[in-house]
């Protein structure tokens, strides 16, 4: 699978079954025959789209929240605000140890710190092609005092919204105007700046032989999620609102040899809500005029994630070298996805619940020589994710067969086989006059992204198989000086490899057209695709981080 800036749609017929039309008609009838065939073909789409929120959501703690992706849709670095010392290069983690951000990631790591820590972090990203942004200013700190140790971090976050986002669909001119006692149109909410708010908590204790554990907690008050406002075509406003719940417990095992093993168990929640508002065309025979009418859909995003991660590092010997391997696995239920909408779909296509279980294998070295380090990482990532859709009432099947109400209408099944790579590199400069050298680096990371589909349509009696793969890497640099007691941090990171839908609009696309038999029937449906581009974009982070000792 590429990114490509051409005006084609996404979907072509060669990759559709040809009984799966994109479009329902209005009539009763044709609508329940429709609107479930064309589950086949948005079903491929759906977990893609529920995977924005879930790999945005998984950025503090990459190691242990594994996204979940199938298209390459570029969420930004809406909740990497934490401060980190390895993320400059290229966010190695798993054979060195980053003092910063280790104990917002495991708690109980929070042990290691002897001395009152003051930090803010300042941060900000920009998406290329005017694709948005947003900047978060965390405050915070960690504290230790005997054997007792914890710490809290506040966060307020803006984010703006993409040119794609503050367009508006115009009501034309020849309809007639809203009669009494239809509501209006609401003021686009996707136009306006948004607000967020996060609040982090930890409280450890230190135990004996070098063991240690501590709990967190992490709620994030979400009024917009990045790049969600894109992903309902033909919608007039978008109004997100709910939260996000990360709370874990974490064990550490610190040996005087350097050697280390940690656990952490962990449990994610997110609850969403999107009052989505759509303008459809309604006929009045009374009085022979056509009005644009205000429609509001109620969406629900409701996902639970359960979550366990094993790390052990140790040095070899006193050569510089140390050597780490982990391993992670989140299990996934979607109780509650949206009716998100891609593609310009009539009517909106319920999708129901589904299961994922996603896992982490790796291993990481990291060398540490005079003034210089050096840091590998390697993780394979199988993930298995299936999705189906329930049937609201008793429906009919191509074959003269029936679905009862609750039955399966649709399955998917979803199989990766995905790599991470992470390298960096650090050097130390002496500069004159200084009493700490000024210290250089930069890395680069690479998630390559390999599944196979297998879907079957119990409606139509059909079934189809697919396999996408693609790239997603970034190039990281960074600077970091001490002054005194006081430590300042740059972190710069350029993400590509990834697409976002619906900012290319300085062409005219032509719409694909699907043709299927209505077996069922004797109609023949002809439905209008829309055109589905996902426009290359790059997602630039910047990140200054100061961290204050305090008596």
């Amino acid at each position: 699978m590429t990114v490509t800036p051409d005006p084609m749609p996404w979907f072509s017929p060669s990759r559709v079954t040809s009984s799966a039309p994109m479009s329902c008609l209005s009539s009763h009838n044709a609508i329940r025959r429709t609107c479930n065939a064309s589950r086949s073909t948005l079903h491929a789409l759906r977990p893609t789209l529920y995977a924005l929120l879930l790999a945005a959501l998984a950025t503090p703690a990459a190691a242990q929240l594994i996204p979940i992706k199938t298209l390459p849709i570029a969420n930004g670095d809406q909740f990497a605000f934490f401060p980190s010392a390895n993320d400059a290069m290229g966010g190695v983690s798993i054979g060195i140890p980053d003092s910063l951000l280790d104990p917002f990631i495991n708690p109980a790591k929070g042990a290691r710190l002897r001395t009152l820590q003051f930090f803010g972090a300042p941060t900000l990203y920009s998406i290329s092609k005017n694709g948005g942004g947003g900047q978060t200013l965390p405050i915070g700190g960690l504290v230790s005092n005997g054997h007792i140790f914890g710490g809290a971090v506040v966060a307020m976050q803006e984010l703006s919204p993409s040119r794609a986002d503050a367009a508006q669909v115009n009501v034309p001119q020849t309809f007639a105007p809203l009669p009494s006692g239809v509501p209006a149109f609401p003021t686009p909410q996707q136009a306006r700046n948004k607000y967020n708010r996060y609040v982090f908590a930890t409280l450890g204790r230190r135990a004996a032989n070098g063991f240690s554990m501590a709990g967190s907690v992490l709620y994030a008050d979400l009024h917009r999620l990045d790049g969600v406002d894109q992903l309902y075509a033909g919608s007039q406003s978008i109004s997100q609102y709910g939260g996000d719940l990360d709370a874990r417990f974490g064990v550490l095992r610190d040996w005087e040899s350097g050697a280390s093993l940690e656990a952490i168990v962990l449990y994610d929640r997110l609850a969403m809500t999107h009052d989505v508002t759509f303008a459809d065309p309604y006929y009045d025979p009374n009085l022979r005029v056509t009005t644009i009418r205000p429609r509001v859909q109620h969406n629900l995003d409701r996902t639970h994630t359960w979550g366990a991660h094993l790390a052990w590092q140790r040095p070899v010997g006193d050569s510089g070298w140390r050597i780490g391997a982990i391993m992670t696995t989140n299990l996934l239920s979607h109780p509650k996805l949206p009716d998100y909408q891609i593609v310009n779909v009539v009517r909106p296509v319920p999708w129901d619940p589904g299961r994922s279980a996603a896992y982490n294998l790796g291993v990481g070295v990291s060398q540490r020589q005079g003034q210089s380090t050096f840091a590998v990482d390697a993780v394979y990532e199988p993930i298995v994710t299936h999705t189906w859709g329930d049937a609201p009432t008793a429906i009919q099947t191509a074959f003269g067969g029936t679905i009862p109400a609750g039955g399966k209408t649709t399955e998917s099944n979803f199989v990766f086989s995905n790599v991470v790579m992470r390298l960096g590199v650090g050097q130390d400069a002496r500069l004159d006059g200084m009493q700490y050298p000024l210290r250089l680096q930069g890395g680069i990371a690479a998630h390559a992204i390999h599944y196979w589909l297998s879907q079957v349509d119990h409606v139509q009696g059909t079934s189809r198989r697919q396999s996408e793969q693609w790239v997603e890497w970034a190039p990281t640099w960074g600077a970091s000086m001490r002054f005194g007691d006081v430590d300042v941090r740059y972190l710069g990171r350029k993400t590509h490899g990834t697409g976002r839908p619906g900012l290319a609009n300085d062409f005219v696309a032509t719409p694909g057209v699907f043709v299927a038999a209505d077996v069922a029937g004797s109609n023949i449906l002809a439905a209008p695709t829309g055109p589905l581009t996902l426009t290359p974009v790059s997602v630039t982070t910047h990140q200054l981080s100061v961290s204050v000792p305090l008596p």
